[in-house]
């Protein structure tokens, strides 16, 4: 989606637009992050678990920890894993990530694990409100539990977007 502001400063136009889809038309050879979370929560005795989202033309993704806290650990898929000790220092830590396709194009991302204090003891997860299945209620209600709001976002701004405002030409 692609948002835009009017010159008088007085609207919003919301339009859909697929990146992904623009850049393969147009034939150029990528690789972009699409996900590094800036700041990803770790508490302390718990295992964090962050995926980095790339889209490559060419795959053959490489992920590689140049930084980061002993234990935390990349996988191939590039998620970020890290049994936090129990004695981390509450704070942000720093993990530094290359990332390679088979075109050999690179990139650096930076991604932070917030350490908080011991967790709160876990809650059983709540029913969906009857009538809505158990997907549709994940991907509307409390997105911030989960700490991402793209799928609700998305989901909101098809439902309520009715186009362009009135009086506004595309």
């Amino acid at each position: 989606m692609l948002v835009t502001l009017l010159p008088a400063n007085d609207r919003l136009v919301v339009r859909r637009f697929n990146v992904e889809e623009a850049i393969e038309k147009a034939g150029i050879d990528y690789l972009f992050v699409t996900l590094a979370p800036a700041t990803s929560g770790g508490r302390r005795g718990r295992t964090s678990s962050t995926p980095v989202i790339v889209k490559s033309k060419k795959g053959g993704l490489k992920f590689i920890r140049e930084t980061g806290p002993d234990g935390l650990a990349l996988t191939k898929t590039g998620v970020v894993v890290w049994k936090v000790p129990a004695d981390a220092v509450e704070g942000d830590h720093e993990v530094l990530l290359t990332i390679r396709d088979q075109a050999g194009q690179g990139n650096l991302s930076l991604v932070q694990v917030r350490v908080t204090a011991t967790p709160a003891p876990e809650r059983e997860p709540e029913k969906p409100p009857a009538g809505r299945s158990d997907q549709a209620a994940s991907r509307s209600s409390r997105p911030s539990e989960s700490g991402n709001f793209l799928p609700w976002l998305l989901e909101s701004a098809e439902k309520y977007s009715g186009g362009a405002p009135p009086g506004h030409r595309a």
